[in-house]
């Protein structure tokens, strides 16, 4: 008998089976929960750990879905295989999921997303919060570019919530 951990959750998503329509409903999720905590002032932000917990972990979440939408996308779809994640945002551009311009602003993103997780160096407070303030944004538009490349690949589910 195959013993289950006690950190796999119920639905939690399998990478084997991964959906470009699933991480588009995340995405979306995600920031909704963005949208709600951008009304911080900075002094709330920075008053209450909590908060500040809150957007790096948003943050963080919103990141890895693009990550995770990168770098499927560009293995499965075009065979290639980015050197970093950094690349495989940008290659999104390449391949048509992204408008190119918009593909290489977004791209340190990843690069952020490393300082949050690995913690390789001091979080800056200020930084996370302004990503917060104007990154939502970015979220938004890089979703309703997955969802049309989607609709244009004929990927996308049918019952998928557009919202």
């Amino acid at each position: 008998m195959a013993s289950r951990s006690r950190w796999n959750l119920p639905g939690q998503r399998n990478d084997k089976r991964f959906r470009n329509s699933e991480a588009v409903r995340e995405i979306v999720a995600v920031r909704r929960s963005s949208e709600q905590i951008k009304t911080l002032t900075y002094e709330q932000f920075s008053e209450h750990i909590e908060a500040e917990l809150a957007v790096e972990r948003i943050l963080q979440l919103a990141i890895q879905i693009v990550i995770d939408v990168a770098t499927h996308n560009v293995a499965t779809t075009h065979n290639k295989r980015p050197q970093d994640y950094e690349q495989a945002i940008e290659l999104l551009g390449e391949i048509g999921v992204l408008p190119s311009i918009f593909a290489k602003s977004i791209k340190p993103m990843a690069g952020f997303r490393n300082i949050l997780v690995h913690g390789y160096m001091t979080i800056d407070r200020s930084k996370v919060f302004d990503n917060m303030q104007r990154g939502t944004d970015d979220f938004r538009i890089f979703a309703e570019h997955v969802s049309a490349w989607l609709d244009k690949q004929g990927l996308s589910n049918p019952s998928q919530d557009k919202s």
